[in-house]
């Protein structure tokens, strides 16, 4: 019989008995298997494993396969069957002179120790699904990183009805809890996410959108009243992430947010975002002379009147123009892109801003409505693709049949 050591502490909370030891990643990949086993239904079991997101999988694979700081937290994982027992030190001695071991408690005297298995207990996961995927996956395609060691939380099963559901609530416990990263703590923290370092470089080093131009809230969107800032954090990170995906060149989102580049790219990227800025400003004057200027409130004042105001000077005006970027400049080109961009209207009293991202008669903002304000900005481009399908939703936020409303004009391009 194969028996395994591993090193580790033994802890209580609440009823349950847990034991955190070290495994190496090549043991994980072995030795523990997907939640399925809460469930005597095989139906039950097999929507567990189709409910596990590949892409994230293999996303967590690529994370450990390609980062030398790659770190993980614990893995929480329950074990039944087999025979595992908790082997305490005992007389532990001192190799310092300030330790005294007798003045130890019960408790902390015997949390130290190894737990051993004897390769007939049954090991699933808990807490780290998608982790464990990505560690299976990264092993079989690399397997130096199964010497990497991860800390693993292990709670005792049983496969009884009650062992079951109490298996099944603690399970469900760890994930329910579980809450998403916040965009702010990405942009404030992330060192892998590019949006979020060129975000960060931009409030803090760049003259042009320096930190008290920008607002730090965790929110899209400007308070009504807001003569101060330009745009929020969170705004120039959605921005951003629009112009590196789709307009500076095609790059996916998970290469963007979860593979670091090199620092010499990092700058690339931070010197394309001042000079996309400069360009905006040369090709929207009113932009322009905000971000060369120095008397803001007077600008951002004069840009957000009621009724009417520059669009670029709205959170959802910066994303309506990177949303068109994204359609024109991989076809023509950044520059010939905003130059054109700068023939369409760009007042929120006119359309196709009007009651639609600016609601007259309240006077407040509709940003859920951006995407028709761009379709209608394509439309007299010439390049919406489905103008009756347009026409349709236009006319729908009036309240309005499709004949009984007409989109705004095309422009005039001259043919050069």
């Amino acid at each position: 019989m194969n028996t395994s050591y591993f090193p580790g502490l033994r802890g209580r909370m609440g009823d349950w008995a847990f034991y955190s030891v070290l495994m190496t990643l090549g043991q994980v990949a072995e030795k523990v298997t997907y939640a399925d086993k809460l469930h005597q239904s095989v139906k039950l079991s097999d929507m567990i494993q189709r409910e596990l997101n590949r892409k994230r999988g293999a996303a967590i694979s690529k994370y450990l396969e390609n980062n030398e700081d790659r770190f993980f937290n614990s893995l929480v994982v329950a074990v039944y069957g087999g025979d595992p027992q908790w082997l305490p030190f005992e007389n532990v001695k001192p190799i310092v002179k300030d330790f005294e071991p007798e003045y130890l408690t019960n408790t902390a005297a015997y949390s130290l120790g190894y737990l051993s298995f004897n390769s007939e207990e049954k090991i699933f996961a808990l807490d780290g699904q998608h982790r464990l995927a990505g560690i299976k996956k990264a092993v079989s395609e690399k397997p130096d990183l199964a010497n990497d060691e991860v800390s693993v939380l292990i709670v005792a099963h049983h496969s009884t009805p009650a062992g079951l559901q109490r298996s099944r609530k603690l399970f469900t416990t760890l994930n329910k809890s579980a809450k998403a990263v916040k965009k702010s703590e990405i942009i404030a923290l992330d060192e892998a996410d590019v949006m979020a370092i060129v975000t960060r470089d931009l409030v803090e080093n760049s003259p042009l959108f320096g930190s008290d131009r920008i607002l730090f809230k965790g929110s899209s969107n400007l308070p009504a009243d807001d003569v101060e800032h330009i745009t929020t954090i969170e705004n120039l990170y959605d921005v951003l992430t629009i112009l590196f995906s789709k307009v500076r060149e095609s790059e996916s989102l998970e290469k963007l947010k979860y593979y670091r580049p090199e620092d010499d790219e990092l700058k690339s990227y931070i010197e394309w975002t001042d000079n996309f800025l400069r360009l905006v400003g040369q090709n929207f004057p009113e932009f322009g002379k905000y971000i060369n200027g120095t008397d803001d409130t007077t600008t951002l004042t004069k840009n957000r009147q009621d009724g009417s105001g520059h669009v670029l000077f709205r959170p959802v005006g910066l994303l309506i123009l990177a949303d068109l970027l994204s359609k024109l400049a991989p076809k023509m080109g950044l520059e010939a892109a905003l130059s054109l961009c700068s023939k369409l209207p760009m007042e929120l009293g006119d359309q196709p801003f009007k009651d639609v991202v600016w609601m007259s008669a309240t006077g407040k903002m509709n940003p859920g409505k951006r995407a028709i304000s761009r379709r209608l900005l394509l439309h007299m481009l010439d390049l919406e693709p489905k103008p009756d399908d347009l026409r349709r939703r236009y006319a729908a936020l009036f309240g309005l049949e499709p004949n009984e409303v007409e989109l705004p004009p095309k422009l005039k391009l001259s043919q050069s």
